[in-house]
């Protein structure tokens, strides 16, 4: 199957996911009076999923024949082996980070899983820029914080403090 092809499936794939996260939130029962409650998470999630899904299918659908053979000549066989380390390597960070989020906290552990999973995304060249890993380091860090006190004050939500608390 051709590389459109695939993003093309995968974009229906999502866009179907988020109508029935959308539809499935309708389920949830309404027990507080928050302004917001309970479903607008769910439903904020699956709007953008589908955004998301909308744009993919779009960007695979008018890519034209000549830029998907010369995608498909530039690639490289070691490209699908670092791919599938990659793979691992994410299922096994966020599995370390569900077992150790209630023990350790939501900052530390969310801080760290956002720089070692921007650390397997960025490229050998771009790791070996200082400024790149200042930048990852930053937004690692403050993206946690900002997170944590949006939940805490504007919601009314309690994430694990864990070792912080």
């Amino acid at each position: 199957m051709s590389e459109r092809k695939k993003n093309i499936a995968s974009g229906i794939f999502f866009l179907v996911f988020a109508i029935a996260l959308y539809a499935g939130s309708f389920s949830i029962v309404l027990t507080t009076a928050d302004v917001m409650g309970p479903q607008f998470f769910p439903r904020t999630i699956a709007i953008f999923t589908a955004i998301l899904a909308v744009v993919q299918i779009a960007m695979a659908w008018k890519k034209t024949p000549d830029e998907e053979k010369a995608e498909a000549e530039g690639e490289k066989e070691g490209k699908t082996e670092k791919l599938a380390i990659n793979a691992v390597a994410t299922l096994a960070i966020l599995f370390l980070y569900a077992v150790l989020v209630d023990a350790i906290g939501f900052i530390i552990m969310t801080a760290l899983y956002l720089f070692c999973q921007i650390s397997l995304l960025l490229s050998k060249e771009a790791l070996k820029s200082k400024k790149t890993l200042v930048v990852t380091g930053l937004v690692s860090v403050l993206t946690p914080v900002f997170i944590y006190y949006l939940f805490y004050y504007a919601f009314s939500i309690f994430l694990p403090t864990g070792i912080l608390g």
